[in-house]
C-alpha cells in the first residue's frame, strides 16, 4: 500500500487458522504475526473485474434529456418534457409511454459489464459493431454531454459463460469490447408499440365536468355541479349514480391499446365506426370538450375504438367494451 511520498505498508496473507474463520498475517517486514478475519483474505483473491468499473454506461437516470435508438433503417427518438412526461419525436409525434421510458433508463443506469472481451481492439467487424445491431444513446441536458453504446453480435460461446447470452457491444468513449446481458439488447431493439402511449384517453378525471352517452337511439347525460357533486341530466334535478361514473372513468384509465391504426375516416365503416356501438363524449367543467371516445366492431377478443382527440383508432381487449355500457 502505497501513500503520498515515499510511504509505504504492506501486509502478508498466510493460510487460515485451523479453529474459527480467521487467517494468519503479518504487516510489513516485522516478525509479528496475527489472525484477522477470513474476508480479507476473499477480497484479496477477487479478480481484477471485480474492482474494475463495470458500468455499461455512466449517468444519472434524472438528467437524461433526450433518447435516440438509431438501427440500420429507422430513428426512434424520445425527448423530455417534464419529469412525468415524455414525447416519442420519431419517427412519429406521440406521447411515450412513461413505463417502458423508466424501465429503459433504469435497466441501462444500472447495467453492469458482464465480461470485457477485447481490450484494444484492433477491427469492430469481428463483433458485429462496424454494423451494429442499434446505437442507443443519452443526452445528458445540464452539460450538453451524451452518453453512447453500440450493441453488435451475440458473443461466441468461447467467450461467453455457462452458456449465457450476451452480446458484444462498446461505450464509444472507451476502447475495450464488452460483453452485455440480452436483457439490455432486448430493451435497446425494443419496437415502437413497447415505448408508445398505450392510453386510450389521458383526461384528469377532477377536471371532467360533464360525460355523455349516446348509443344511438338513446343519450345519456351526467353532468358535474362544483358544489353539489353529479347529476343526471342537464337540468341538474336528479343525482347520479357516482360509483358507476367513476368506475367508467376507471376503466377508460386503465384501458391500454393493444395495436395502433392509422385515424383515417374513410376506413371508419371498416371498424364500425362510422356508426358506433356507444359513443363517450366528456366536457370540462366549462363544457368544452375533452375527448370523443366511439366503440366500433368486435374482433374476437378485441374491440375497436377511436380517440377524435388524439386522432388515433386501437384494437383493445373487448372486456373494456362490456364494462363502459351502462
Amino acid at each position: 500500500i502505497y501513500g503520498k511520498g515515499r510511504d509505504r505498508d504492506s501486509l502478508f496473507i498466510g493460510d487460515k487458522s485451523p479453529v474459527g474463520s480467521n487467517i494468519f498475517a503479518r504487516k510489513g517486514n516485522t516478525g509479528e504475526i496475527f489472525l484477522t478475519n477470513y474476508y480479507l483474505a476473499e477480497q484479496m483473491e477477487k479478480d481484477l473485474l471485480y474492482y474494475r468499473n463495470k458500468k455499461v454506461l455512466e449517468f444519472d437516470k434524472r438528467d437524461v434529456s433526450r433518447i435516440v435508438f438509431t438501427f440500420p433503417k429507422k430513428t426512434y427518438e424520445l425527448r423530455k418534457l417534464t419529469y412525468n412526461e415524455w414525447k416519442i419525436e420519431k419517427p412519429i409525434k406521440t406521447r411515450a409511454d412513461l413505463t417502458s421510458v423508466n424501465k429503459l433508463l433504469s435497466k441501462f443506469s444500472a447495467a453492469e459489464v458482464q465480461k470485457f472481451i477485447d481490450e484494444k481492439p484492433k477491427s469492430l467487424r469481428k463483433y458485429g459493431l462496424d454494423k451494429p445491431l442499434v446505437r442507443l444513446s443519452m443526452y445528458i441536458e445540464k452539460d450538453a454531454s451524451e452518453r453512447s453504446l453500440i450493441i453488435g453480435s451475440r458473443v461466441r460461446k468461447k467467450d461467453a459463460e455457462n452458456g449465457k447470452v450476451w452480446y458484444y457491444a462498446k461505450n464509444e468513449v472507451f476502447d475495450p469490447i464488452i460483453a452485455v446481458d440480452s436483457s439490455l439488447v432486448n430493451l435497446a431493439t425494443t419496437n415502437l408499440y413497447f415505448i408508445r402511449d398505450k392510453m386510450i384517453v389521458n383526461f384528469e378525471r377532477s377536471k371532467v365536468g360533464e360525460v355523455r352517452i349516446d348509443y344511438g337511439d338513446s343519450v345519456f347525460v351526467c353532468t358535474k355541479d362544483s358544489t353539489k357533486g353529479w347529476f343526471f341530466g342537464e337540468d341538474k334535478k336528479t343525482p347520479a349514480n357516482v360509483d358507476k361514473l367513476d368506475d367508467i372513468m376507471t376503466s377508460f384509465l386503465a384501458a391500454r391499446a393493444k395495436k395502433f391504426i392509422d385515424y383515417d375516416k374513410n376506413k371508419f365503416p371498416n371498424y364500425g365506426l362510422d356508426k358506433p356501438r356507444i359513443e363517450y363524449t366528456f366536457k370540462d367543467l366549462s363544457g368544452k370538450e375533452i375527448e370523443k371516445i366511439r366503440f366500433g366492431k368486435i374482433k374476437g377478443n378485441r374491440v375497436y375504438v377511436s380517440n377524435s382527440a388524439k386522432k388515433q383508432v386501437y384494437l383493445i381487449d373487448s372486456d373494456y367494451f362490456y364494462d363502459f355500457r351502462v
